[in-house]
């Protein structure tokens, strides 16, 4: 049953990553910054979140968030950033290292005073 979950949620989440890459246009550098940092907030808040059905948790962690979120494209793009452009390169590995972190930080404090 738990792989059901998964399954289902990381289809849902896979669309949604990919619906905020074609709203970013042809830059997906964008979209992997945003799928990225949103992702990373998120999941710190749902750490806290008592689910009552450890599938969904599971589900919705795992599957829809550990989807959305893409760290092998992120290493592409980062690559690919510091062979054309190696400042944009470099900014754009430290916005999503940094940012990530942060938003992690921030979604954790946030989700113990919302649900702890």
């Amino acid at each position: 049953m738990k792989y059901l979950y998964v399954a289902l949620f990381a289809f849902i989440g896979a669309i949604l990553r990919y619906s905020l890459t074609l709203i970013s246009g042809d830059s997906s550098y964008i979209g992997t910054l945003a799928v990225n940092l949103i992702g990373a907030f998120l999941l710190a808040v749902l750490v806290s979140y008592p689910f009552k059905n450890h599938y969904l948790k599971v589900g919705v962690t795992s599957g829809m968030l550990g989807s959305f979120t893409t760290f092998s494209t992120f290493s592409a793009d980062s690559i690919h950033l510091l062979e054309a452009h190696p400042p944009a390169g470099i900014g754009y590995i430290t916005l999503t290292m940094v940012g990530g972190l942060f938003l992690s930080y921030t979604g954790l404090q946030a989700g113990r005073r919302l649900f702890c």
